[in-house]
Parts: structure tokens; sequence; C-alpha cells
């Protein structure tokens, strides 16, 4: 039977004292900075949030703007001025007023001419109204 003899290490051998890695605390220390750093974000992606639903509102209120307009351009006569219209989209919580004027209802324009004006009116997630209106001019056909 043979017996192994196991000797001291003396040369090339590394101690617990010098082994290299993070220790707990520098761990630590890393989670809190980087907590720190992630929860400084946390307010740009609720401005986020919040500036996308505005441009959406917008958006929807401005191509229901255009597309009305578009309609009255679309008509061969107006409807006699002074004409107002207003109507609620209970789906988009959206009011849309519509207006014809000429120069007998509105001295600033020139005789012959029509505007129609479409204003649109809503409340956004913060509760403050906001109004979008668009406008175009028509000449008497």
């Amino acid at each position: 039977m043979t017996t192994e003899r196991t000797q001291p290490c003396t040369r090339g051998c590394r101690g617990l004292a010098t082994q290299s890695g993070m220790t707990l605390v520098e761990v630590l220390v890393t989670v809190v900075v980087l907590s720190i750093g992630i929860l400084g974000l946390a307010p740009m992606f609720a401005l986020s949030i919040e500036s996308n639903g505005r441009a959406n509102d917008t958006t929807t209120a401005t191509e229901q703007a255009q597309t009305t307009l578009e309609g009255y351009r679309k008509l061969a006569t107006l409807p006699p001025a002074p004409f107002t219209q207003t109507t609620t989209d209970s789906t988009t919580g959206l009011t849309q007023a519509v207006y014809v004027d000429d120069s007998q209802s509105d001295g600033s324009l020139a005789p012959g001419i029509s505007r129609v004006r479409v204003r649109i009116n809503w409340t956004d997630a913060r509760n403050v109204e906001r109004v979008i209106e668009y406008s175009c001019l028509r000449t008497a056909e």
C-alpha cells in the first residue's frame, strides 16, 4: 500500500485573502446606484405616456375637422349664412361646431366669399379643455 504525502502550498498558491471578485457590499452599492438611476428615469416614461395620449387626441380631432371641411368643400352650395351646427361624438368625447359666414354676417369677408370654420373641443386626461380650429374660404357659386 502506498501513501501519499500532501505538502503545504508555498509557491503560486492563492489564499482566500488574495482572491479577486466583488464583495457583497460592493454588489449592494452597485444595486443602490443603479436603482437610483432607474428611478430618475421613471417620470420621463410617465410624461411620455401622457404626451402620446395628448398627441393621439389631437390627431383624432384634426382628422375629424379636416374630414368635415372636405365635406363642406364638396357641397355644391353652402348652407345660408350665418350657419352653426354643433354635434358631440359620444365615443370620442369630441364636440364639433361648424360655422358658415359670409360678408353679410362677418364684415371682414369680401363680398362673394364664404368662410367655413370647424372647431373641435375635448377634455383631455388631465381634465384640461382642448380646442382645435380649421377654416377654409369659398367663393359663392
